[in-house]
């Protein structure tokens, strides 16, 4: 009778003991599930946001470039013809473009974009340049009956000259962003790399 009553003692504990380690396993289990929805949803979130931030950089790029362009055409139509309603572009081109550049900033500012954010100082700088020591002398001059000076080949090559600049700038930016974008994509796949052996 005892020699029963240690046997079912002794298979009782073992049940014990592998209803303890199973649950044990299941437990851990578990958690690793969990883990693994959390790391992908982390890694999805990361690069959903990256596919975001090389849209908006680029749409913000070219809202500067368009911008520029219809300053320069509307202020060239307005001195070749003297008629003010040229001016509309050219006036609306550098609210736009100021929009444009301060988007593109806040956009630089939440990634790993250091040398975008430089080719975009440069961009600036030339942009700069351009409509204050070229476009708006050129329209006071044009407003104070100066057509001549405003219409000369020194004038229109000044102003050619300093709008290339700029088109290299910004060509020199958007060339900083394919970089940084595929700096910053490697990052992330690096990442997603990670977790993804981690969960393994």
């Amino acid at each position: 009778m005892r020699l029963f009553v240690r046997e079912k003692k002794r298979h009782e504990r073992v049940v014990d003991w592998l209803n303890a380690r199973l649950t044990l396993i299941f437990v851990l289990i578990l958690v690793v599930f969990l883990l693994g929805i959390g790391a992908s949803l982390y890694a999805f979130n990361v690069q959903r946001h990256l596919d975001e931030q090389k849209v908006l950089l680029r749409e913000d790029g070219d809202g500067m470039l368009q911008a520029m362009i219809d300053q320069q055409s509307g202020l060239r139509d307005y001195i070749s013809s003297n008629k003010s309603v040229f001016l509309a572009p050219f006036l609306l081109g550098r609210p736009a473009y100021l929009t444009s550049q301060q988007d593109l900033t806040t956009q630089l500012q939440t990634g790993p974009f250091q040398h975008t954010l430089i080719g975009l100082s440069v961009v600036q700088e030339t942009a700069d340049q351009w409509y204050n020591n070229y476009a708006l002398p050129q329209i006071q001059e044009m407003q104070a009956g100066k057509f001549t000076d405003a219409r000369s080949d020194t004038s229109i090559l000044n102003g050619s000259t300093l709008f290339t600049q700029f088109r290299q700038a910004m060509t020199h930016l958007q060339e900083t962003i394919t970089q940084d974008l595929a700096v910053y994509q490697n990052q992330v796949d690096t990442i997603n790399l990670s977790l993804l052996f981690g969960g393994l």
